[in-house]
């Protein structure tokens, strides 16, 4: 009985995972599983991140995504970090999730490559680091792709997509 109390009592975080996990939650997945995921969420806003361990751009932004993740949660916002790093990267690229303190789930892309990139917007040329934005309903309302993107201009990008 206690120890379900001590599981009960740990501290969340601000997107409601235990500050204490072990390992963030990598899955391999392709768009479908991507975008199954983006249209089931509750989020008013979601925004999903295509980035990788060997993109300077990427490790430089990632911190700023974190930031509004944590700042904006409660506003209903979800950010989904999707990995374009090599399948037998994933443990360097849970790793870097741990280092950067994202414990919520995130993916490591599997497929095609063209399949992929155009199943997010055939406008993406596929470099990264990319970012989409989707409404509550799953429809993209914005786009980018290279960076980094400081922190200002993500905030308000995604900020200025709030229903209100």
């Amino acid at each position: 009985m206690l120890a379900v109390f001590v599981l009960m009592a740990m501290p969340q975080d601000a997107l409601g995972q235990s500050r204490w996990t072990a390992a963030p939650e990598v899955r391999r997945g392709g768009h479908q599983d991507i975008m199954a995921d983006v249209r089931s969420a509750s989020a008013d806003l979601t925004v999903v991140n295509m980035w990788a361990t060997w993109c300077a751009p990427c490790i430089e932004e990632f911190p700023n995504f974190v930031r509004l993740a944590r700042e904006d949660a409660d506003r209903g916002l979800r950010v989904v970090f999707v990995s374009l790093d090599m399948p037998e990267d994933e443990t360097l690229v849970a790793e870097f999730l741990k280092g950067q303190g994202w414990y919520a789930r995130a993916y490591l892309k599997t497929g095609k490559d063209n399949e992929f990139i155009n199943a997010f917007s055939t406008s993406w040329s596929g470099a990264l680091p990319a970012t989409f934005v989707y409404d509550a309903s799953g429809a993209l309302v914005d786009q980018w792709e290279s960076g980094p993107v400081s922190y200002e201009e993500l905030a308000r990008r995604v900020r200025d997509r709030y229903v209100e």
